[in-house]
């Protein structure tokens, strides 16, 4: 600042100095080629102080840009994770209780495979990415459990899966449990049980 106001005050004293002869009523001399080129370098160097006020004053009154927006959160997933801590408890007493029953009948494994069919012509079709375990059959019923990569998939496609023919014609009745938030997605697993275990007891 302290340079731009010398220039200034360097264009103002070449103004004066240019008309004093005039104004005291001296007569006009000739100048030198040596003085000559001095003012036209005070002069260049007057224009640039001026140039350089008007870009300072430009900017002062500018207006402060304005802060950058904050990022939006993420949304927050609405199927991914466990929607109670019981989810797997549940699951899990069931598979025991399935497990403990014995060995199933052969009929079992070409009902639950119906289901199988069922579940990969769905993922096919919705262009769901799901990763269905084989499913194991014991005397009180079946279960297979179905990986979600994205939590948010499972309600739709249960609710498809729960129309489809090969669950449907299951004899016994069926469970489902609440998505269980795991490492590799959100996963779902299906029980079908016996037709004389239909209540899951």
């Amino acid at each position: 600042m302290i340079v731009v106001t010398a220039l200034v005050g360097l264009g103002a004293s070449i103004g004066f100095f240019a008309r004093g002869s005039v104004v005291s009523g001296t007569p006009p001399r000739e100048d030198s080629p040596a003085a000559t080129n001095n003012q036209r370098e005070l002069a260049k160097l007057a224009v640039a102080a001026s140039a350089v006020r008007r870009s300072l004053d430009q900017q002062a009154n500018e207006p402060p840009p304005e802060p950058a927006a904050a990022p939006a959160p993420a949304p927050a997933p609405t199927g991914g994770p466990d929607r109670s801590p019981a989810a797997r408890a549940e699951r899990d007493g069931h598979l025991e209780k399935l497990k403990a029953s014995g060995a199933a009948p052969p009929e079992f494994a070409t009902g639950a495979r119906a289901v199988e069919t069922d579940v990969r012509a769905l993922a096919r079709s919705g262009h769901v990415a799901v990763d269905a375990t084989a499913w194991s059959c014991y005397k009180a019923g079946c279960f297979s459990t179905t990986t979600f990569k994205d939590g948010n998939d499972v309600d739709e496609f249960a609710a498809k899966l729960s129309q489809e023919k090969g669950l449907r014609a299951w004899p016994g009745g069926s469970f489902r449990s609440g998505p269980i938030a795991t490492a590799s997605g959100t996963e779902i697993t299906w029980v079908l049980f016996a037709p004389d275990e239909s209540d899951g007891k």
